[in-house]
Protein backbone atom coordinates (compact mmCIF):
# COMPACT_ATOMS: atom_id res chain seq x y z
CA UNK A 1 0.00 0.00 0.00
CA UNK A 2 2.62 2.38 0.61
CA UNK A 3 4.69 1.64 -2.49
CA UNK A 4 1.01 2.37 -4.00
CA UNK A 5 0.85 5.61 -2.11
CA UNK A 6 4.47 7.36 -3.05
CA UNK A 7 3.67 5.85 -7.21
CA UNK A 8 0.41 8.00 -7.01
CA UNK A 9 2.16 10.95 -4.89
CA UNK A 10 -0.07 10.31 -1.54
CA UNK A 11 1.12 11.25 2.02
CA UNK A 12 2.09 8.21 3.60
CA UNK A 13 1.61 9.59 7.62
CA UNK A 14 -2.41 8.92 7.58
CA UNK A 15 -0.89 5.13 6.93
CA UNK A 16 1.81 5.16 9.16
CA UNK A 17 -0.23 6.55 12.09
CA UNK A 18 -2.71 3.60 11.38
CA UNK A 19 0.35 1.04 11.23
CA UNK A 20 1.52 2.59 14.59
CA UNK A 21 -1.58 2.31 16.67
CA UNK A 22 -2.03 -1.51 14.80
CA UNK A 23 1.31 -2.02 16.25
CA UNK A 24 1.32 -0.51 19.68
CA UNK A 25 -2.31 -2.31 20.16
CA UNK A 26 -0.71 -5.64 19.02
CA UNK A 27 1.87 -5.08 21.58
CA UNK A 28 -0.56 -4.16 24.23
CA UNK A 29 -2.63 -7.37 23.70
CA UNK A 30 0.75 -9.88 23.74
CA UNK A 31 1.45 -8.10 27.30
CA UNK A 32 -1.67 -8.26 28.41
CA UNK A 33 -1.78 -11.84 27.68
CA UNK A 34 1.61 -12.49 28.88
CA UNK A 35 0.90 -10.63 32.66
CA UNK A 36 -2.36 -12.53 32.42
CA UNK A 37 -0.76 -16.03 31.89
CA UNK A 38 1.89 -15.45 35.05
CA UNK A 39 -0.52 -13.83 37.14
CA UNK A 40 -2.35 -17.19 37.08
CA UNK A 41 -2.47 -20.63 39.13
CA UNK A 42 -0.17 -23.09 37.74
CA UNK A 43 -3.22 -25.08 36.26
CA UNK A 44 -5.02 -21.79 34.74
CA UNK A 45 -1.75 -21.12 33.34
CA UNK A 46 -1.68 -24.48 31.94
CA UNK A 47 -5.27 -24.00 30.28
CA UNK A 48 -4.48 -20.26 29.27
CA UNK A 49 -1.15 -21.34 27.33
CA UNK A 50 -3.35 -24.63 25.64
CA UNK A 51 -6.35 -21.77 24.55
CA UNK A 52 -3.34 -19.95 23.20
CA UNK A 53 -2.27 -22.50 21.50
CA UNK A 54 -5.59 -23.75 19.86
CA UNK A 55 -5.82 -20.31 18.59
CA UNK A 56 -2.32 -19.61 17.53
CA UNK A 57 -3.05 -23.30 15.32
CA UNK A 58 -5.88 -21.76 14.25
CA UNK A 59 -4.59 -18.53 12.61
CA UNK A 60 -1.27 -20.37 11.17
CA UNK A 61 -3.75 -22.97 9.55
CA UNK A 62 -5.70 -20.12 8.15
CA UNK A 63 -3.31 -18.27 7.08
CA UNK A 64 -1.87 -21.05 4.95
CA UNK A 65 -5.46 -21.92 3.43
CA UNK A 66 -5.85 -18.05 2.56
CA UNK A 67 -2.07 -17.26 1.13
CA UNK A 68 -2.97 -20.70 -1.46
CA UNK A 69 -6.08 -19.27 -2.21
CA UNK A 70 -5.36 -15.34 -2.45
CA UNK A 71 -0.86 -14.97 -2.43
CA UNK A 72 -0.84 -14.88 -6.08
CA UNK A 73 -3.29 -11.97 -6.71
CA UNK A 74 -2.78 -10.14 -3.03
CA UNK A 75 -0.51 -7.48 -5.13
CA UNK A 76 -3.45 -6.22 -7.34
CA UNK A 77 -6.28 -6.95 -4.44
CA UNK A 78 -4.36 -4.48 -2.77
CA UNK A 79 -3.71 -1.74 -5.06
CA UNK A 80 -7.61 -1.88 -6.19
CA UNK A 81 -8.47 -1.78 -2.06
CA UNK A 82 -5.84 1.17 -1.84
CA UNK A 83 -7.69 2.95 -4.79
CA UNK A 84 -11.03 2.28 -3.71
CA UNK A 85 -10.50 3.97 0.04
CA UNK A 86 -9.24 6.67 -2.17
CA UNK A 87 -11.46 7.65 -3.71
CA UNK A 88 -13.91 6.86 -1.23
CA UNK A 89 -12.57 8.26 2.02
CA UNK A 90 -9.40 9.59 0.85
CA UNK A 91 -6.23 9.14 3.62
CA UNK A 92 -9.03 8.62 6.53
CA UNK A 93 -10.07 5.81 4.51
CA UNK A 94 -6.87 4.21 3.64
CA UNK A 95 -5.17 4.62 7.12
CA UNK A 96 -7.98 2.26 8.68
CA UNK A 97 -8.00 0.26 5.86
CA UNK A 98 -3.95 0.05 7.71
CA UNK A 99 -4.90 0.08 10.72
CA UNK A 100 -7.62 -2.98 10.62
CA UNK A 101 -5.29 -5.42 8.24
CA UNK A 102 -2.28 -4.56 10.51
CA UNK A 103 -4.17 -5.17 13.53
CA UNK A 104 -5.54 -8.95 12.16
CA UNK A 105 -1.96 -9.43 11.43
CA UNK A 106 -0.42 -7.90 15.21
CA UNK A 107 -3.05 -9.86 17.06
CA UNK A 108 -1.95 -13.50 15.27
CA UNK A 109 1.73 -12.52 15.73
CA UNK A 110 1.23 -11.78 19.59
CA UNK A 111 -0.85 -14.99 20.05
CA UNK A 112 1.17 -17.20 17.79
CA UNK A 113 4.83 -15.95 19.43
CA UNK A 114 3.23 -16.38 22.44
CA UNK A 115 2.45 -19.56 22.01
CA UNK A 116 5.71 -20.90 20.26
CA UNK A 117 7.78 -19.04 23.10
CA UNK A 118 5.61 -21.41 25.42
CA UNK A 119 6.72 -24.06 23.59
CA UNK A 120 10.40 -23.60 23.35
CA UNK A 121 13.10 -24.97 25.67
CA UNK A 122 14.79 -21.74 25.65
CA UNK A 123 12.60 -18.30 26.10
CA UNK A 124 15.86 -15.94 24.89
CA UNK A 125 16.31 -18.07 22.05
CA UNK A 126 13.01 -18.29 20.80
CA UNK A 127 12.60 -13.99 21.52
CA UNK A 128 15.81 -13.17 19.72
CA UNK A 129 14.43 -15.93 16.77
CA UNK A 130 11.32 -14.03 16.76
CA UNK A 131 12.83 -10.43 16.64
CA UNK A 132 15.17 -11.64 13.89
CA UNK A 133 12.29 -12.41 11.98
CA UNK A 134 10.33 -9.38 12.57
CA UNK A 135 13.42 -7.38 11.25
CA UNK A 136 13.66 -9.21 8.64
CA UNK A 137 10.15 -9.12 7.64
CA UNK A 138 10.51 -5.57 8.09
CA UNK A 139 13.45 -5.48 6.06
CA UNK A 140 11.42 -6.94 3.20
CA UNK A 141 8.49 -4.78 3.49
CA UNK A 142 10.80 -1.81 3.12
CA UNK A 143 13.01 -3.63 0.45
CA UNK A 144 9.44 -3.49 -1.56
CA UNK A 145 8.83 -0.36 -1.12
CA UNK A 146 11.60 0.63 -2.29
CA UNK A 147 11.44 -1.29 -5.77
CA UNK A 148 14.71 -2.75 -4.54
CA UNK A 149 13.05 -6.67 -3.90
CA UNK A 150 10.74 -8.14 -6.21
CA UNK A 151 9.09 -11.64 -6.40
CA UNK A 152 6.74 -13.67 -7.38
CA UNK A 153 4.22 -13.47 -3.98
CA UNK A 154 2.23 -16.55 -4.93
CA UNK A 155 5.73 -19.01 -5.09
CA UNK A 156 6.90 -17.00 -2.02
CA UNK A 157 3.53 -18.07 -0.19
CA UNK A 158 4.00 -21.76 -1.43
CA UNK A 159 7.37 -21.98 0.18
CA UNK A 160 6.73 -20.40 3.49
CA UNK A 161 3.49 -22.86 3.61
CA UNK A 162 5.90 -25.58 4.14
CA UNK A 163 7.71 -24.20 6.44
CA UNK A 164 3.88 -22.92 8.08
CA UNK A 165 2.56 -26.38 8.10
CA UNK A 166 5.91 -27.68 10.12
CA UNK A 167 5.33 -24.85 12.76
CA UNK A 168 1.39 -25.47 12.74
CA UNK A 169 2.30 -29.17 13.70
CA UNK A 170 4.68 -28.21 16.40
CA UNK A 171 2.07 -26.43 17.85
CA UNK A 172 -0.20 -28.79 18.02
CA UNK A 173 2.08 -31.25 19.61
CA UNK A 174 2.65 -28.93 22.24
CA UNK A 175 -1.01 -28.46 22.58
CA UNK A 176 -1.89 -32.05 23.09
CA UNK A 177 1.26 -32.24 25.94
Amino acid sequence: IAAFLRRNGRSLVPLCLGVAGAILLSIAVGVVLEVLQTTLPQAQQEALETVIGLIAVVFVTTMILWMRTHGRRMHTDLEQRAGDALGNGGAAALAGMAFLAVLKEGFETAVFLLAALRSTESGWLGLLGAILGILFAAALGWGLYRGGIRFNLGKFFTATGVFLVLIAAGLVLNVVR
